[in-house]
């Protein structure tokens, strides 16, 4: 992600979460949690993470059906619209970090979190960035049984694709969003959107 880049997404004010219609429909009873998938390995820990673009959550979220652990009836994939304003939340001075590249520092920090999913090896309220490409897992699992080094693991979250990031930590941030749309693919309708919202008004 080059710097034009970051600052455009932080003035955008739509930002998509890739899930399930069934797991939407639990987000409307509990609210979006800043812990919404702990105990799982990502890139910047557990949170709630979302994608500047439509494309790519719709992307991710029909990837990731077929690994659902989940009845076929359940697997119906929806694109949820949040509305979010970064810029907002660095003026507000949240504390961020930003991994723009696919570097020493940013495998480094990828690697320390997926080895420790169940806690928060970091005091950000939110962290944007590069996303690892789909060797992360292997790679992790691999170390864990000796099979490869910890420089093994670097060398393969240095592998860049097009992919972008933000995971929020902070549930004071999540208590503040919106949605905008939700977007079932199957269907190809919308959801109502208040089922979320009624929570504000």
């Amino acid at each position: 992600m080059k710097e034009k880049e970051f600052e455009k997404y932080i003035q955008q004010d739509s930002w998509f979460h890739g899930t399930t219609l069934i797991n939407w429909k639990r987000i409307c009873a509990s609210g979006v949690r800043a812990d919404y998938n702990k105990g799982l390995e990502s890139d910047f820990g557990y949170g709630f993470y979302l994608t500047p673009k439509y494309e790519q959550a719709k992307s991710y979220i029909t990837r990731m059906l077929p690994y659902l652990h989940s009845d076929e009836k359940d697997k119906v994939p929806v694109v949820i619209e949040f509305e979010l304003n970064l810029a907002k939340l660095i003026d507000e001075e949240f504390s961020y970090a930003k991994f723009l590249n696919f570097d020493e520092s940013f495998a480094k920090f990828v690697a320390n979190c997926r080895l420790h999913p169940q806690v928060r090896i970091h005091n950000y309220d939110f962290v944007v960035g590069v996303m690892s490409d789909s060797n992360p897992l292997k790679l992790i699992d691999d170390y864990r049984r000796d099979l490869i080094s910890m420089d093994d693991v670097l060398a393969g979250l240095l592998k860049g694709n097009s992919m972008q990031q933000l995971c929020l930590h902070n549930q004071s941030i999540c208590d503040t969003l919106i949605v905008k749309k939700v977007y079932n693919l199957i269907e190809e309708k919308e959801e109502d959107a208040n089922d979320y919202n009624k929570r504000f008004f």
